[in-house]
């Protein structure tokens, strides 16, 4: 079996385009979840009972979503 690899070359564009967006949305993703984790670490170590009940209330709706 071989492959074609004149598909590839002739959507190098396409494939281009979504490994940009890949890439892109990565970087997001990571922009947002780490300074969210940090926030919901601090507030877990806080000694305020409600910033604690606060972050272990979102970080279980997080657990239980799979």
């Amino acid at each position: 079996m071989t492959f074609d690899w004149s598909v590839i070359w002739t959507h190098r564009t396409a494939l281009l385009e979504g490994a940009a967006l890949t890439v892109g949305l990565t970087v997001v993703t990571m922009l947002l979840a780490v300074p969210g984790g940090i926030v919901l670490a601090l507030m877990r170590l806080s000694p305020n009972k409600l910033l604690q009940s606060a972050s272990l209330a979102s970080w279980s709706s997080f657990a239980t979503c799979r």
